[in-house]
């Protein structure tokens, strides 16, 4: 009995590990499209960040993530009512440059 028990269950065994097949999926490229990224708390200064959408499979590093950033752009905050204009700020980590819009006059030093 426990010989038939083994012989069957190796021959599942065997069954389900014959069962493989490779499987290869064709993603196209993804066209950029714009991010906006932003932080607006009670008692401190909006941030935000704009960057273009990068590819899922494409590489990463800090250049392509530095390019990534969208400048020059007309940035407003409105709570309706009143509205604000930000100003692009440029933010030096060695060998990656960060870009922030936020109100004028802060001090990032």
């Amino acid at each position: 009995m426990r010989l038939r028990i083994a012989f069957f269950a190796l021959l599942g065994i065997l069954f389900l590990n014959s069962c493989e097949k490779e499987f290869k999926i064709n993603v196209p490229a993804s066209e950029q499209k714009p991010v906006v990224e932003g932080i607006i708390e009670n008692g401190l200064p909006p941030y935000l960040y704009l960057t273009s959408s990068l590819d899922i499979f494409s590489s990463l590093n800090a250049a392509s993530l530095s390019n990534s950033y969208l400048h020059n752009a007309t940035v407003t905050v409105s709570d309706g009512t009143h509205t604000i204009p930000l100003k692009e700020y440029a933010l030096n980590f060695g060998s990656f440059t960060a870009y922030v819009y936020t109100v004028k006059g802060l001090d990032f030093t």
